[in-house]
């Protein structure tokens, strides 16, 4: 199976938001592994926009299969109000990531940042797969 450029951030947004970022946070209470797994999400949600306004200029619909990943036939879709409300909830996120780093900082312990972050990224994925 052949992913365009399109397909593949979907991809990318997809595996950084529901597996990579909240496996580093949960794995790792260092404080470079909680840049890290932040940057990733910033960087997903950018991802994100980008995969919303080229799935807006695109005519067909945007297809991701992942039969290969479930034992059943699941896909994605990402049509041109899907990708409407992905370049909203993603271009919201970027400024609350950025903006979420300092006041998690000063509000909340040092291990339940790391929590706090790893359920943001789920909480970003299941609005956008939504």
């Amino acid at each position: 199976m052949q992913l365009g450029a399109i397909e593949t951030g979907f991809v990318f947004l997809l595996a950084v938001l529901g597996l990579i970022a909240p496996l580093v946070l949960i794995a790792s209470l260092a404080e470079r592994a909680r840049g890290f797994a932040i940057a990733l999400i910033l960087s997903a949600s950018i991802a994100g926009c980008l995969v919303a306004v080229f799935s807006f200029l695109k005519e067909p619909a945007l297809l991701l299969e992942l039969r290969w990943v479930t034992p059943f036939s699941f896909s994605l879709t990402v049509d041109r109000l899907s990708a409407f409300f992905l370049l909203l909830v993603c271009s919201v996120a970027i400024p609350v990531t950025v903006f979420g780093v300092p006041y998690f900082n000063f509000h909340y312990s040092e291990a339940r940042r790391n929590w706090t972050w790893a359920f943001f990224s789920l909480f970003l994925l299941s609005m956008i797969v939504v």
